[in-house]
């Protein structure tokens, strides 16, 4: 919230434990081909409406050797 704080980019795939407030927001199939076409992502593209997952985190805690 309000970027208190920032999670490095080298944790994909790794374990970590979060707390916050995660949401789901449906998208429109216009929204959601209008987020692809803006996308940089080379991610297969799905037709159609879709959801979209978001967390607020409060803290993220990165256990050691992970």
């Amino acid at each position: 919230r309000d970027y208190a704080f920032f999670v490095p980019k080298d944790l994909a795939g790794k374990t970590v434990v979060a707390q916050g407030t995660l949401s789901r927001r449906l998208l429109s199939a216009d929204e959601a081909a209008h987020l692809d076409e803006e996308s940089a992502s080379a991610a297969e593209r799905v037709p159609g409406p879709q959801e979209e997952w978001s967390l607020v985190a409060s803290s993220v805690v990165v256990p050691a050797g992970r």
